[in-house]
């Protein structure tokens, strides 16, 4: 993190399967930690910058950005559907700041920050949706297509019939 600048350059990250703690959870202690060590205590990050992107999803994400210069797309498409996007939403909520702005350079994306309005709760992190949709097969002449757990639990509060209930719940996916 350059402090002067307000910056904060991730050049690589990857998971480890056998790590106790994930990324996010390390990042933000350590940026906890730094900004006291250099009595900054309530300094945030101005931009991210995802520094030599090698993720192949990300980088389709870019080329096709660079090809149809349509933003909003690649705005959505970088934060929601990459891995490197997704890590930096789950950074930026962590630190409780959301991206507002993001721009494509030849390898590396900035995206750039403003703090959120209202404060989240602590521990109450944001949950990303799956990347793809799951389809529920009730029966040949059926289909549920849904893209999150919430989904179905709006359907389950949505005081859904009794016998679409069941269904769901004999198949275990709520209830």
């Amino acid at each position: 993190m350059n402090f002067t600048t307000g910056e904060l350059t991730f050049h690589i990250n990857s998971k480890n399967p056998d790590a106790k703690l994930n990324a996010t959870e390390i990042l933000a202690y350590q940026y906890l930690t730094m900004t006291k060590v250099i009595s900054a205590p309530n300094t945030l990050p101005a931009t991210f910058v995802r520094d030599s992107v090698t993720n192949i999803k990300a980088k389709q994400v870019m080329e096709n950005y660079r090809k149809t210069q349509d933003y909003l797309t690649f705005f959505e498409e970088f934060l929601h559907q990459t891995d490197n996007g997704r890590h930096a939403v789950r950074v930026a909520d962590a630190l409780n700041l959301k991206v507002v702005k993001i721009e494509l350079a030849l390898v590396s994306v900035r995206l750039y920050l403003q703090p959120k309005e209202v404060l989240s709760p602590i521990g109450e992190s944001i949950a990303l949706p799956p990347r793809q949709p799951t389809i529920l097969h009730l029966n040949p002449t059926e289909v549920i297509l849904f893209s999150t757990t919430a989904t179905l639990k709006k359907l389950h509060s949505k005081k859904i019939s009794s016998a679409f209930r069941k269904l769901f719940i004999q198949k275990s996916l709520i209830g």
